[in-house]
Protein backbone atom coordinates (compact mmCIF):
# COMPACT_ATOMS: atom_id res chain seq x y z
CA UNK A 1 0.00 0.00 0.00
CA UNK A 2 1.49 3.30 -1.03
CA UNK A 3 1.43 6.41 1.13
CA UNK A 4 -1.37 8.16 -0.77
CA UNK A 5 -3.73 5.19 -0.38
CA UNK A 6 -2.84 4.91 3.29
CA UNK A 7 -3.59 8.60 3.89
CA UNK A 8 -6.96 8.28 2.13
CA UNK A 9 -7.91 5.28 4.27
CA UNK A 10 -6.66 7.03 7.38
CA UNK A 11 -8.78 10.13 6.73
CA UNK A 12 -11.78 7.95 5.96
CA UNK A 13 -11.51 6.18 9.30
CA UNK A 14 -10.68 9.32 11.28
CA UNK A 15 -13.35 11.64 9.83
CA UNK A 16 -16.04 9.69 7.99
CA UNK A 17 -16.60 6.97 10.58
CA UNK A 18 -17.15 9.37 13.53
CA UNK A 19 -19.33 11.63 11.35
CA UNK A 20 -21.45 8.62 10.39
CA UNK A 21 -21.82 7.57 14.01
CA UNK A 22 -22.84 11.10 15.01
CA UNK A 23 -25.37 11.21 12.14
CA UNK A 24 -26.96 7.97 13.33
CA UNK A 25 -27.11 9.27 16.91
CA UNK A 26 -28.74 12.52 15.72
CA UNK A 27 -31.25 10.56 13.64
CA UNK A 28 -32.20 8.32 16.54
CA UNK A 29 -32.47 11.23 18.97
CA UNK A 30 -34.67 13.30 16.61
CA UNK A 31 -37.32 10.85 15.49
CA UNK A 32 -40.25 12.99 16.62
CA UNK A 33 -42.38 14.65 13.97
CA UNK A 34 -41.88 18.27 13.01
CA UNK A 35 -43.97 20.39 10.70
CA UNK A 36 -42.12 21.82 7.72
CA UNK A 37 -44.01 24.90 6.54
CA UNK A 38 -43.66 26.19 2.96
CA UNK A 39 -45.86 29.26 3.52
CA UNK A 40 -43.88 32.16 5.05
CA UNK A 41 -46.89 34.53 5.14
CA UNK A 42 -49.23 32.60 7.42
CA UNK A 43 -47.30 30.23 9.70
CA UNK A 44 -50.34 29.65 11.95
CA UNK A 45 -52.52 28.36 9.11
CA UNK A 46 -50.08 27.40 6.35
CA UNK A 47 -51.38 26.74 2.87
CA UNK A 48 -48.69 24.10 2.32
CA UNK A 49 -46.94 22.14 5.03
CA UNK A 50 -45.69 18.62 5.59
CA UNK A 51 -45.05 16.70 8.78
CA UNK A 52 -41.81 14.71 8.77
CA UNK A 53 -39.38 13.36 11.34
CA UNK A 54 -36.91 16.08 12.26
CA UNK A 55 -33.87 14.10 11.15
CA UNK A 56 -35.35 13.81 7.62
CA UNK A 57 -35.67 17.59 7.43
CA UNK A 58 -32.11 18.13 8.74
CA UNK A 59 -30.50 15.48 6.53
CA UNK A 60 -32.51 16.71 3.55
CA UNK A 61 -31.22 20.23 4.10
CA UNK A 62 -27.65 18.93 4.38
CA UNK A 63 -28.08 16.86 1.20
CA UNK A 64 -29.47 19.84 -0.72
CA UNK A 65 -26.56 21.96 0.55
CA UNK A 66 -24.08 19.35 -0.66
CA UNK A 67 -25.75 19.28 -4.09
CA UNK A 68 -25.73 23.07 -4.38
CA UNK A 69 -22.12 23.32 -3.19
CA UNK A 70 -21.00 20.60 -5.60
CA UNK A 71 -22.79 22.34 -8.45
CA UNK A 72 -21.16 25.67 -7.63
CA UNK A 73 -17.72 24.04 -7.36
CA UNK A 74 -18.23 22.23 -10.67
CA UNK A 75 -19.46 25.41 -12.35
CA UNK A 76 -16.49 27.42 -11.07
CA UNK A 77 -14.10 24.99 -12.77
CA UNK A 78 -15.67 25.40 -16.21
CA UNK A 79 -13.04 27.88 -17.44
CA UNK A 80 -10.17 25.72 -16.24
CA UNK A 81 -11.60 22.63 -17.93
CA UNK A 82 -12.11 24.60 -21.16
CA UNK A 83 -8.48 25.77 -21.11
CA UNK A 84 -7.28 22.22 -20.39
CA UNK A 85 -9.22 20.90 -23.42
CA UNK A 86 -7.74 23.63 -25.61
CA UNK A 87 -4.22 22.90 -24.40
CA UNK A 88 -4.69 19.15 -24.94
CA UNK A 89 -5.78 19.80 -28.53
CA UNK A 90 -2.77 22.06 -29.07
CA UNK A 91 -0.41 19.46 -27.64
CA UNK A 92 -1.87 16.74 -29.89
CA UNK A 93 -1.50 18.99 -32.92
CA UNK A 94 2.09 19.86 -32.04
CA UNK A 95 2.93 16.19 -31.47
CA UNK A 96 1.52 15.35 -34.91
CA UNK A 97 3.60 18.13 -36.45
CA UNK A 98 6.71 16.91 -34.64
CA UNK A 99 6.15 13.33 -35.75
CA UNK A 100 5.57 14.43 -39.35
CA UNK A 101 8.69 16.63 -39.36
CA UNK A 102 11.02 13.98 -37.97
CA UNK A 103 12.80 12.15 -40.77
CA UNK A 104 12.81 8.39 -40.80
CA UNK A 105 15.89 7.27 -38.97
CA UNK A 106 17.58 4.45 -40.79
CA UNK A 107 20.62 2.69 -39.53
CA UNK A 108 23.35 2.49 -42.11
CA UNK A 109 24.28 -0.95 -43.30
CA UNK A 110 27.41 -2.27 -41.64
CA UNK A 111 30.30 -3.20 -43.88
CA UNK A 112 30.99 -6.84 -44.44
CA UNK A 113 33.48 -7.90 -41.78
CA UNK A 114 34.34 -11.36 -43.05
CA UNK A 115 38.04 -12.03 -43.28
CA UNK A 116 39.35 -12.08 -46.80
Amino acid sequence: MDLETFVKHFYRWVFVLPASVIAVIVAVANRHAATFVFDPFSPDAPALSIELPLFVIVFGAVFIGILIGGGVAWRSGTGVRRKARTYRRQVRGLEKERDAAQPEVTTPALPDTRPV
